[in-house]
């Protein structure tokens, strides 16, 4: 899955993004109040599987 997959994906979740430092976004699930950090380096760019998971994980989507 790539950035630009995982982003429109979060956000049609319900999942607020807000921009931290660097090439990172802050994710929260209103839903539950979790939060996950979401890195976004590229938007064409694949997603590791391991980080994927972990970021659902984090947000209690999986």
């Amino acid at each position: 899955m790539t950035v630009g997959e995982a982003l429109r994906y979060l956000r049609s979740q319900g999942i607020i993004l807000s921009p931290a430092k660097g090439s990172h976004h802050w994710a929260k699930n209103p839903a539950n109040g979790r939060k996950s950090i979401f890195p976004v380096h590229s938007q064409k760019k694949e997603i590791p599987p391991g980080t994927w998971n972990k970021i659902l994980k984090d947000l209690g989507l999986k």
